[in-house]
């Protein structure tokens, strides 16, 4: 069939794309119209375009879909055109420079409809605008670039699997984005895709929930279900040590370290070395640009300290005294590991500060004050010592009561009260009261003990209490598990409707992530509501004889209500505080529409997110198809048991150690010889190396890694099994950071013994070398 706009006056240039409706009709562009082709009577009708139709640099239709309510939606390269076959009428949605709501640019490769609410909400994907969220109630059109974690601004293909994520292909890898939390996780080529560069058209989603991408050097399929994430913490080791800026050198004359510094327990130094420089590194060695690391020095820093992908820490001019130095990691999946390795520093005091100097001070100060007593002026000096001690004890006094009314009271309500006796109640014309409690409290409680739901609320208020001091709002109580606060009392100019918007959405983050923590502990977590809303009240203090600040009027019983009808985990605010801080470009409204609150009638509510509350960057995750532990290479699957003797013939063991990396090797070196007794250990840096090694000398095991130069460890392994004589039998265990059973299959193919994992325990290794020992002695036998 060839359409025609009227009888002999056919539709030429491009028919492109072809896409099926919901009716089995088949739709298709062309220059003139849009063309719904009848299947069943072979007929053609047309839906002539709004806007021309212009095939530069791609044919004018790029993509197409139909909701469920018959409305077909087309991709164009001069933006988003929407027809109701019903009423053949048309409304175009295009890029506006000006316009940070319109699409981002003019043209279209996609479309896929939201998998939460597929009627109203498309993605749309764009050629250098990045993805777009159009709402097709508003018209409005969110925006998410690399900015906000996407990896490319050309978006060919977009798809949702079946746990609601969107699925995407761009020009440097595809993307996995959570809608309900706005979070991507990131793939390249070197997770395995066919290239970084993918194609337009080129994307689709079988029966069975699995995605296909096509790019210029093939295509990815795969199973978005079967992607797990990596739970395994990562080891952090300290790797070097400067002292002013030198190196620290173990076991050099003078030198404060005895041991490498990843196995020192910490150092003495004196007070003219005081500047320290700590570096370190994750013992994970895929993907080392994903890790991320957090540190410390208790004594000095209050909090940890956030340092990104940066691997070193400087601290200069402490004070004598000591420390601890503590470094934790972030592995690929954004796991971190809460025990982290640590150091112990002393700084030793000068001279001026030691306990001599202090003893001869005294005795100066003994002597001159006997001298004194002598003297006839003795009494005035010793009077004008009482009266000097005793102002000093009642200015102490004074600055504690003073200090301890601050603690109670705004400082502000706090000097008031002080000079005057009394503070008055006053009306404040614009507060914004934020209300929070725990949904269903009771019943969660019940599952804890008292001390462990006290030591809970104690967490959560705390961290509670620190936003509020970020964002200058004013805490007014807690009642059990409510928790209130208020910005713009007593001070008006702080705690901005905004600040306490942010302060939300920051409690309700922090909340995510302790049950994220305690939901891995198999403890139960609360879900907490919170509401907001913005206007006047009436603040001053309760009580005669234990003050308490307060704030009463509609407005705290409004914000009561929004808490009320809150869903857990969502902040909601009212239109009031809505009308002054919807011009925030960070932050994301849902529009809630009137919401019934109790004594209230229908309040207009609304939802707010951040378009990004942190930065997200996160690795393929490993799918362990064996467990991550040492792995045997027997036939029946399970490592070999060693017998009783096995521990006593690991002394004086000698260790054949393949490694290319020489920090590994220097890690590695260390741990045998700390573990095993007497240990002989000799490194080489490839297989050919290691080959050559068991040709000319005795070892009792080898530790080969599988990736390395020159000769891999697989034909390494291959080449020791060819040898002839009892050298061909050598134990050999495989060190990789791989666990996939590919892997593990190879290793068991090429001759290997067992397989243990990097970064590797002490425990897996020693299981491993003991059983494979003793399998070797039981051949031999």
């Amino acid at each position: 069939m060839r359409p025609e706009i009227s009888p002999g006056v056919r539709d030429g240039g491009f028919h492109f794309p072809l896409y099926i409706g919901a009716d089995s009709a088949l739709w298709c562009g062309g220059d003139k119209a849009l063309w719904r082709v009848n299947t069943r009577t072979k007929t053609c009708t047309p839906y002539a375009w709004p806007v021309p139709a212009v095939n530069n640099p791609y044919p004018f239709v790029t993509a197409m879909h139909q909701g469920s309510d018959g409305v077909v939606w087309v991709g164009t390269v001069k933006g988003l055109l929407r027809v109701d076959p019903a009423t053949n009428a048309w409304r175009t949605y295009m890029h506006d420079p000006k316009d940070s709501s319109s699409l981002s640019a003019p043209t279209i490769f996609s479309i896929c409809p939201d998998p939460a609410d597929a009627l109203n909400v498309l993605w749309i994907g764009t050629n250098g605008g990045g993805l777009n969220r159009f709402d097709a109630r508003t018209g409005k059109f969110t925006r998410i670039t690399t900015r906000d974690g996407l990896p490319n601004d050309v978006v060919y293909g977009v798809l949702s699997d079946d746990q609601g994520n969107l699925w995407m292909s761009t020009n440097k890898g595809f993307a996995r984005l959570d809608p309900r939390t706005n979070t991507f996780r990131n793939f390249n080529a070197g997770d395995g895709l066919q290239s970084d560069e993918f194609n337009r058209h080129a994307y689709c989603k079988d029966k069975r929930g699995w995605l296909y991408f096509g790019g210029v050097s093939g295509f990815n399929y795969f199973n978005p279900r079967a992607l797990e994430q990596d739970s395994t913490p990562v080891e952090v080791r300290i790797t070097d040590i400067r002292l002013i800026n030198k190196p620290v050198e173990f076991g050099s004359p003078g030198s404060p370290l005895q041991l490498p510094a990843h196995l020192s327990a910490g150092m003495e130094v004196p007070y003219s070395a005081n500047m320290v420089t700590f570096s370190f590194a994750a013992m994970e060695f895929a993907a080392p640009e994903l890790h991320e690391y957090r540190y410390m020095l208790q004594g000095f820093d209050a909090d940890w300290i956030d340092a990104g992908k940066e691997h070193s820490a400087v601290y200069t001019n402490l004070d004598p005294g000591t420390y601890i130095f503590r470094v934790r990691g972030r592995n690929r999946d954004g796991i971190w590991d809460e025990r982290g390795t640590s150091f112990t520093l002393t700084v030793h005091p000068p001279w001026w500060r030691t306990w001599w100097f202090y003893m001869l001070c005294g005795i100066v100060v003994i002597g001159g004050t006997l001298l004194y007593i002598r003297s006839l002026r003795m009494q005035k000096v010793v009077l004008e010592r009482t009266v000097a001690d005793r102002t000093r004890e009642l200015s102490r006094e004074k600055d504690r009561s003073e200090e301890l009314l601050k603690n109670i009271l705004p400082e502000n309500v706090a000097n008031e009260l002080k000079i005057r006796g009394t503070a008055e109640a006053k009306h404040f014309e614009q507060v914004t009261v934020l209300f929070s409690d725990f949904k269903e409290f009771t019943r969660v409680s019940e599952q804890l003990s008292a001390a462990e739901l006290v030591e809970e609320l104690n967490v959560c208020f705390n961290a509670f209490d620190r936003i509020m001091e970020k964002y200058g709002v004013e805490k007014i109580k807690t009642i059990g598990d409510a928790y209130m606060a208020a910005g713009g009392v007593p001070d008006p100019s702080g705690g901005s409707p905004l600040a306490v918007v942010l302060a939300a959405l920051e409690m309700q983050e922090i909340m995510r992530e302790r049950q994220a923590e305690r939901g891995t502990q198999g403890k139960p977590t609360f879900e907490m509501r919170l509401g907001i809303h913005t206007g006047p009240v009436v603040a001053g203090i309760v009580g005669r004889r234990k003050f308490a600040y307060d704030i009463w009027g509609d407005t705290v019983n409004i914000a009561s209500r929004m808490e009320t009808t809150s869903d857990p985990g969502e902040v909601n605010i009212s239109e009031a505080t809505y009308q002054l801080v919807k011009g925030e470009p960070d932050l994301l409204f849902t529009p809630r529409g009137k919401v019934s609150a109790k004594g209230k009638g229908e309040l207009e509510m609304y939802y707010v997110r951040a378009r990004s509350i942190q930065a997200v960057v996160e690795a393929e995750p490993v799918k362990h198809a064996v467990p991550v532990d040492a792995v045997a290479l027997t036939s029946s699957g399970l490592p070999p048991k060693a017998d009783a003797g096995a521990a006593t013939a690991l002394r004086d063991v000698r260790i054949l150690l393949a490694e290319d990396n020489e920090f590994n090797a220097m890690v590695a070196q260390g741990h045998l010889e700390d573990w095993l007794p007497g240990a002989r250990l000799t490194h080489v840096l490839n297989g050919a190396e290691a080959l050559e090694a068991v040709r000319n000398s005795s070892f009792d095991v080898v530790l080969m890694d599988i990736q390395m130069p020159e000769m891999n460890g697989y034909d390494a392994a291959k080449a020791i099994r060819a040898l002839t004589g009892d050298r061909s039998h050598i134990p050999i265990i495989a060190m990789s950071a791989n666990v996939m059973k590919a892997e593990i299959d190879r290793c068991r193919e090429a001759g290997m013994n067992a397989f243990v994992p990097k970064p590797y325990k002490k425990e897996q290794l020693m299981q491993a070398i003991e059983g494979c020992m003793a399998s070797a002695e039981r051949g031999r036998a």
